[in-house]
């Protein structure tokens, strides 16, 4: 699944999470099944908590995330099928790290993306105390802004894996939704079906706007 999420308010089953420990031990077995997950599966991904480390984590060029010793993917990483896996089944926390685990060692806009998806969605769902609530605003809003300024190019693509959309757009929702601006180098035009989007000013558009190569198809 690789569409944006919808707000994650919801906690799936115990069972959704052994199957994923399942899917976790096979795939350590069975590579050519799937991409095996470089890491040893012993977090129940659905209690997983954040914890303010720093609070550069999950923002390029950041890799704090990797010192951090509540993420569980630190030592090992996740692989590219995996990441889905955590995504769909596990809870806000887990995709955050799964994803600031990715970006760290591998930065893309995708993985920036998702990261700061992470984090919006623990800050309206109110999944750390009020003290932490502004730090981890303050990060979602930094990753969708790193993702404008250093991945403006960058793409994720439906669950077919065919088709491909920007994530520039989107993550011009998540600062919206936050209450932030829009950082310099963009502008937000009309759309013909009487929406908004955004692109970038530079008049040299074409060289601004590179396509994002570590976006999984």
């Amino acid at each position: 699944m690789h569409a944006q999420n919808p707000k994650k308010t919801h906690r799936p089953a115990r069972g959704a999470l052994a199957a994923l420990a399942a899917v976790v031990a096979l795939a350590a077995l069975a590579p050519a099944c799937l991409d095996a997950p470089e890491y040893v599966y012993g977090y129940d991904l659905l209690d997983l908590r954040l914890s303010l480390y720093r609070t550069d984590m999950g923002v390029h060029p950041s890799q704090s995330v990797l010192d951090d010793p509540n993420n569980p993917f630190r030592y090992e990483g996740v692989g590219a099928d995996t990441k889905w896996l955590i995504q769909s089944y596990g809870n806000n926390a887990a995709a955050f790290y799964a994803w600031a685990t990715l970006l760290a060692r591998a930065p893309s806009g995708e993985s920036q993306y998702y990261a700061a998806l992470a984090l919006q969605h623990i800050a309206e769902n109110r999944e750390v105390s009020d003290v932490e609530l502004p730090f981890v605003r303050d990060m979602a809003l930094a990753g969708y802004t790193a993702l404008l300024d250093d991945f403006p190019g960058s793409v994720s693509y439906d669950p077919s894996g065919l088709y491909s959309y920007p994530l520039a757009p989107l993550a011009w929702q998540g600062i919206q939704a936050l209450g932030g601006t829009l950082p310099p180098g963009w502008i937000v035009v009309a759309t013909e079906g009487g929406g908004t989007t955004i692109i970038p000013v530079a008049s040299d558009a074409e060289d601004a706007v590179p396509a994002d190569p570590e976006a999984t198809p």
